[in-house]
């Protein structure tokens, strides 16, 4: 009997180590089976005349899912990739694709199948000239773990059957709320209970087994028909998944429950989300110099790019936008794009963010609650939110301790290691004895995690929610972009209660920037809202936020809630002008023009007015 020549793979092992979830790589030799045997290992005669190391797909013709899944495997490490599609349609099943555990900050963690897994490669290049990637199932489309140096570019990527339906309404009453699903959002009905079918969307190979139900949403929310747009001042309704459900007519459904006010308007579109943050598009994990470019994301079940321990990241053309050809109003579950724990240079050039049913964009450290004081030397700390989980912010180097009250730092330590107890506690062991006493709640932020950002030539809006969240000590720039936000454009924030996202800003320009119309739904206070969580009795004369320089923008606006700022040093607007929009019913009940709070060093200048039908509040 003929065999195969005997040839080496990797495996790789998780495991939690040294502070943090560990990647362990071993060698396995088994025997390849001749080319006759497998077609996976017939080159096709595209590739043929590749040089080394350069693959080129045609179509997606076999188990797209299974070449990619070896191909990535058995690539060499230390050796230059190159990847290339045709400009053609290529379908993605989760069958035979790779499976990891990720642990993925503000996501859900799990097992997850992966069309693109690439693990520890350097010198990446993945383009699509144009293609388009439709994922079936539950897949994710993209994860870089420990990769350097990585583009990927021209691709359109999408979900045959998205996490979220979208249901015509048809009436509204005190008492329930009657809407119309279409085909391209199946579902059945179960003792009056709604649940969410479609595309194999019920079928995992996870850890929850081959079929786990996908239908206690979270929320909905309703979305104007012709802005394209969350409604004007609408609400989450948190709530609907414990009302009694009905079918009237053939897709048309009667949820039996209030809709809280302002109540929901016959001919709009109610979006319902129906899963967990679990399908991210592209998720960058401990990962160096990555670039994204002229990449359209219709869809991710999560967020649709999520980086977590990476240095360097740049979105260039980046669209996160709603898929027009399958009239939807919705584009990813939540973020378009959130960066934790990132390092170095992060820039956004020339994006479109829109439809998300979160923010844009969040840029954002973590607080370490400290859970324990071994002794001198050591502590023991934890996640201070769920979805934190396997991944620690703190690393050896200098950190700060912060009062989770004030937000204020009580002193600074050096971390001498971190130590994984297991996915949500940590033992630290400091180089010496902190300067002051640390007890229980205090919280540690990690002073390695403080990148540079740069958002410029952006156009962002039509989602839930809000603009742009930043939490940066590095240097911050956000020049010449259009925002357009049911909450807050811009959000400078800062806590220790909920999220524990740290951190203060230093260095903020916010210039020559459009805002459009913001404020059009209850996310926020202000269009631009400085607005650390610290409580009025926790006020200092010390600052949380410093030098935030707001200069040079035109807002059109149907209120004149502009600035609210607390707890800030060095705080400028100056030379910006404001006209009024007639989008929206004019609030007549708004104003001033700013809101300050414990806020020191400041010059506000109220804006240029072109033309009013706001008048000043008295």
């Amino acid at each position: 009997m003929s065999t195969g020549n005997l040839i080496s793979e990797n495996v790789f092992l998780i495991s939690a180590e040294n502070g943090g979830i560990s990647i362990n790589m071993h060698a396995v030799t088994r025997i390849a089976p001749k080319a006759s045997d497998s077609p996976l290992a017939e080159p096709s005669d595209e590739q043929a005349n590749n040089a080394p190391g350069v693959h080129t797909f045609m179509d997606d013709a076999g188990n797209l899912s299974a070449r990619l899944r070896e191909l990535l495997r058995s690539h060499p490490k230390s050796q230059p990739l190159e990847i290339h599609f045709q400009p053609k349609t290529y379908h993605f099943y989760p069958d035979d694709a790779e499976e990891l555990f990720c642990f993925v900050a503000n996501n859900d963690s799990g097992l997850r199948r992966i069309a693109f897994a690439l693990t520890e490669l350097r010198d990446v290049l993945l383009d699509g000239h144009g293609a388009t990637f439709l994922f079936h199932g539950r897949i994710c489309p993209f994860l870089l773990r420990q990769c350097k140096r990585v583009v990927i570019r021209n691709l359109r990527i999408d979900f045959v059957r998205p996490s979220l339906s979208q249901a015509e309404i048809l009436e509204a009453d005190a008492s329930a709320i009657t809407v119309r699903l279409d085909e391209r959002y199946p579902y059945e009905l179960a003792a009056g209970q709604l649940w969410f079918t479609g595309d194999e969307y019920e079928s995992r190979g996870c850890s929850d087994g081959p079929r786990a139900k996908r239908g206690s949403y979270v929320r909905a929310l309703e979305f104007d028909a012709k802005r394209r747009e969350p409604a004007f001042m609408a609400q989450d309704h948190s709530w609907l998944s414990t009302a009694h459900v009905e079918e009237t007519a053939p897709r048309t459904l009667r949820f039996h429950t209030a809709y809280p006010e302002p109540r929901a308007k016959p001919g709009n579109w109610l979006v319902l989300m129906h899963d967990r943050r679990e399908m991210f598009g592209f998720c960058l994990d401990r990962s160096a110099d990555v670039t994204l470019e002229n990449t359209t994301l219709h869809h991710a079940g999560a967020m649709g790019i999520i980086a977590q321990h990476s240095t360097n990241v740049r979105l260039d053309r980046v669209r996160v936008i709603p898929d027009a050809a399958q009239d939807r109003v919705f584009s990813t579950y939540a973020d378009a794009a959130h960066l934790v724990c990132c390092a170095g240079r992060i820039e956004l050039k020339h994006c479109c963010f829109e439809g998300m049913m979160d923010d844009p964009l969040n840029v954002h450290g973590i607080y370490t609650p400290v859970a324990c004081v071994v002794d001198t030397h050591h502590l023991d700390v934890q996640t201070g939110h769920y979805q934190q989980a396997g991944v620690c912010p703190l690393v050896p180097g200098p950190a700060t301790v912060i009062d989770p009250q004030t937000l204020l730092s009580k002193a600074q330590v050096d971390i001498e290691s971190v130590e994984a107890i297991n996915s949500n506690r940590w033992r630290i062991r400091l180089a010496s004895s902190p300067p002051c006493p640390i007890q229980p709640g205090d919280c540690l932020e990690a002073l390695h995690w403080r990148p540079d950002l740069y958002v410029t030539g952006c156009d962002m809006g039509r989602n839930r929610a809000r603009g742009l969240l930043i939490s940066t000590a590095g240097s911050v720039l956000i020049e010449n972009n259009r925002f357009h936000h049911a909450g807050s454009a811009i959000k400078i924030s800062g806590d220790a209660r909920s999220w524990f996202e740290s951190g203060a800003v230093r260095d903020v320009l916010i210039r020559n920037n459009q805002f459009e119309s913001c404020g059009y739904g209850p996310w926020g206070r202000g269009i631009i809202a400085i607005d650390p969580e610290i409580e009025r009795q926790s006020f200092r004369s010390e600052k949380y936020h410093r030098n935030i320089r707001i200069e040079g923008n035109h807002f059109t606006t149907f209120h004149r809630d502009l600035l609210y700022a607390r707890c800030t040093d060095g705080l400028s607007f100056i030379n910006n002008t404001a006209i009024s929009s007639h989008e929206y019913p004019a609030n007549l009940d708004t104003g001033p023009w700013f809101e300050l709070e414990n806020c020191s060093n400041t010059t506000v200048q109220p804006p240029a007015i072109a033309k009013s039908i706001i008048p000043p509040k008295t």
